[in-house]
């Protein structure tokens, strides 16, 4: 990824970072208009045909930052939290940073097998009762592997018939190989308040260092719990840049 790709100047103008560089001035800010959230929410509904709730958007510095708030929020020391294997590996550090006692239920992201086959281990495992939240990926890395539908909806029913949070890190929605459409795991179960949505520019316009993601949490547990919340980020004038950058989309 940390490559010199040309940027595509219809998403992405590299004139705006000049420009916000030659301002000067760095300090802390927040976004405080809709030019950001307008531009998300044409790129969904373009890219995915999806227009998610406005009120649903929040902001972080990052998945990996946010999925080691929300983790230790929906889940209790002795639970556990399921994700496939392999995975990526800050998903088992954000667990070590949830807190002692939550343990891991790997399953591995298989292909080529019939789907009844692919997930029996899975449903297994999300029957436990001990099991509270799951972090899905979504394409899945590290194996690249782009979810059909089907797939979807199978893991979706299995984690919400159990009662599952689930944690959809999305951020590599947009990479996808010609002739494929990227599915939101949320889109599929709209009237689900236990799907959280984790997406991000970096991958998609290889602007990782600007350190900016979305987040689409449904519900208060997510939003809230008890003295501890999400972060709706105050974002550094770097970063509010994105308001701007994408406002052509």
């Amino acid at each position: 990824m940390d490559r010199r790709y040309g940027l595509c100047r219809t998403a992405l103008r590299s004139e705006a970072l000049h420009r916000r560089v030659e301002h000067g001035i760095f300090g802390y800010t927040d976004i405080t208009d809709d030019s950001f959230s307008t531009a998300f929410f044409r790129w969904c509904d373009r890219m995915y045909g999806w227009t998610p709730p406005k009120e649903q958007l929040c902001f972080s510095h990052g998945i990996v930052p946010a999925l080691c708030d929300l983790v230790p929020m929906l889940t209790q020391p002795d639970e556990k939290v399921l994700f496939l294997t392999p995975s990526y590996p800050p998903f088992p550090r954000g667990r070590r940073q949830g807190g002692p006692g939550i343990r891991l239920l790997g399953h591995a992201a298989r292909t080529g097998r019939q789907i009844p086959d692919r997930f029996r281990g899975f449903c297994q495992k999300a029957a436990d009762p001990k099991v509270k939240l799951c972090i899905f990926c979504n394409p899945h890395n590290p194996t690249g592997r782009a979810w059909t539908v089907e797939e979807l909806k199978k893991v979706g029913t299995i984690c919400l018939e159990n009662g599952l949070y689930i944690l959809s890190d999305e951020i590599h929605c947009d990479l996808l190989r010609s002739g494929l459409r990227h599915t939101p795991l949320a889109s599929l179960f709209p009237e689900s308040r236990r799907i959280v949505t984790c997406m991000a520019p970096s991958k998609t316009f290889n602007i990782a260092g600007l350190h900016f993601s979305e987040l689409l949490i449904p519900t208060k547990r997510c939003a809230q719990s008890g003295t501890k919340r999400i972060p709706r980020a105050k974002i550094p004038l770097a970063d509010r840049r994105h308001c701007r950058l994408c406002g052509g989309l």
